[in-house]
């Protein structure tokens, strides 16, 4: 049995749990001013939060977008361009700063973008039945 993959939440819930992943891993290197060993800690489980999240957030907008037509991709893939943009005008300009997770997930937000227009442009054109076959 087909199963549609608009039909399925799994995509958007696994985008969601990566942005909050994200999110923790960025915040959390803003916010730890602690001593070196706790720092030291710490650093290895906000990375890991934050690399899952970026996998997770990648993951889950391509399945997400996997149905989409190709205007849609291109529109989604240049979304994520700006808000990458974005993060790096935001994030702070020193290289052993606070600010070198937002840098890396502004990174992986580009090289997501690029990767979804790609798709978009070598992609099929899906017709309007989103590529199901009639028979």
């Amino acid at each position: 049995m087909y199963t549609h993959s608009v039909l399925s939440p799994m995509p958007k819930i696994i985008t969601t749990l990566g942005i909050v992943g994200v999110a923790i891993g960025i915040s959390w290197s803003f916010l730890d001013d602690s001593d070196f060993a706790f720092r030291l800690f710490s650093a290895g489980l906000f990375l890991i939060t934050l690399l899952v999240g970026i996998l997770l957030s990648a993951g889950g907008t391509l399945a997400w977008t996997h149905h989409y037509n190709r205007r849609k991709k291109l529109k989604t893939a240049g979304w994520i361009f700006v808000t990458g943009l974005l993060a790096m005008v935001i994030a702070p300009k020193s290289v052993h700063g606070h600010g070198i997770p937002l840098v890396l997930t502004a990174v992986c937000a580009w090289i997501l973008s690029i990767v979804l227009a790609v798709i978009a442009v070598a992609g099929r054109h899906r017709s309007s039945n989103h590529g199901i076959s009639p028979g």
